[in-house]
């Protein structure tokens, strides 16, 4: 299998960098969800509990590949929050070319269009689906909505999200995708993540606590289908993105002054860059037996690594340790049965995860001065034994 070009990870890299920009342009409020708010459907929802899924969001017959939670690239620096879902042909293909379906009876109760920046002219259609006041599902990447619910919601300007109540069956046509595939989140009120250690630091994002696994609301055969797409053969197959340890380096971390996830005060909604104070150590999304590290401003960009001999592990590093000395090379997978490296496009069962030692990026050092407070420095470039210890640009982190 010969390598070619990054697909996945070029998808992907549009996907974080719409999603950043909505962020700064809607001053804190992205899709539709205010901060430390988690009520999609503006006090108007409908029953308790979960609902579960008979019909595949993406049409089924040319969905190729599911990715789950927990990547991280470029400014998505600590593990995403959704999952991926992505046609045959992409991203060769032109928009409209996939029908996206509603998995279940329920309430379109957000529809947003956002207008990518820069270059871009892709328009990003995103909806809400209500099943009960604790069940939703989220989705965006696609490239128009069906013509139904274009004519019960009116227009939809650009770059704000549109609160409507529109009923939908299952299996009815909801939207339609193209080259960028579709964002997937299902959020469930009644799941509580437990692996982040100071919740508040995400009220910026207040849906993310709630992030569930996907294929734990699809009812079988349905089920079975989808985890035969799905690129991640560990439990959970979904993936996961909480990952914090009290008094261990693995999880997220947050630049000091820098107010959590937000990346500003509450008093100050929007702009600025806010994953420029974030930082992550956490397992793989494809294989957890290696773990990345996810950097939000090294020379000025976020970046994303493994480690050299992928040791030693931040679930065992504490303050015990001392100064850590990490190599950072390029993170990579491997096809386990031949060895040979994944092309990132085609459907593989059976990824690991890989150092990739011929793209060396320099060291990190890292020391946990106390269960919660973190040091570290970056040194681009460096080799190990050119880097003896931390310097007044050592940066502290928190959480």
């Amino acid at each position: 299998m010969k390598r070619s070009w990054l697909w996945v990870g070029a998808v992907l890299l549009v996907a974080a960098v719409g999603l950043g920009w909505a962020v700064r342009q809607w001053g804190g409020r992205v899709n539709g969800i205010s901060k430390q708010v988690f009520d999609p459907s503006g006090g108007k929802c409908q029953g308790k509990g979960l609902v579960m899924f008979g019909t595949s969001v993406f049409e089924l017959k040319k969905l190729a590949t599911i990715l789950p939670m927990g990547g991280m690239i470029y400014d998505h620096v600590t593990p995403i929050d959704h999952g991926y879902m992505f046609g045959v042909g992409t991203p060769n293909i032109p928009p409209d070319t996939f029908g996206i379906y509603a998995p279940a009876n329920g309430y379109v109760v957000e529809m947003a269009r956002m207008l990518r920046g820069g270059k871009e002219t892709f328009v990003d259609h995103i909806l809400t689906i209500e099943f009960s006041c604790t069940h939703y599902l989220h989705l965006s990447n696609m490239s128009s909505f069906a013509p139904r619910l274009i004519q019960e919601a009116g227009v939809v300007v650009p770059n704000s999200t549109r609160p409507v109540r529109i009923p939908v069956l299952e299996g009815e046509l909801i939207a339609r995708t193209g080259p960028y595939g579709i964002d997937v989140y299902v959020w469930d009120k009644d799941v509580k993540l437990t692996g982040y250690i100071v919740p508040e630091h995400y009220n910026a994002e207040s849906w993310k606590l709630h992030s569930a696994d996907f294929f734990n609301y699809v009812k079988e055969p349905l089920k079975s289908q989808l985890l035969a797409k799905n690129l991640r053969q560990a439990s959970p197959r979904f993936g996961k993105i909480d990952y914090d340890i009290d008094g261990k380096l693995i999880g997220n971390w947050f630049k000091v002054g820098t107010y959590g996830y937000a990346g500003r005060p509450p008093s100050e909604p929007g702009g600025g860059d806010y994953w420029r104070g974030h930082l992550a150590f956490a397992p793989d999304y494809l294989d957890p037996t290696g773990f990345v590290v996810s950097i939000g401003n090294w020379q000025g960009q976020p970046k994303q690594f493994a480690v050299k001999g992928n040791t030693p592990h931040p679930k065992n590093i504490s303050v015990s340790s001392g100064v850590v000395k990490y190599e950072l090379v390029q993170p990579d997978h491997v096809v386990a049965s031949t060895g040979e490296f994944w092309d990132r496009r085609t459907y593989v069962k059976g990824l690991r995860f890989t150092p990739n030692e011929r793209a060396f990026g320099g060291v990190l050092l890292v020391q946990l001065v106390a269960p919660r407070q973190l040091k570290i420095e970056m040194f681009p470039g460096k080799a190990a034994n050119q880097v003896s210890g931390f310097s007044q640009a050592a940066i502290m982190y928190e959480r």
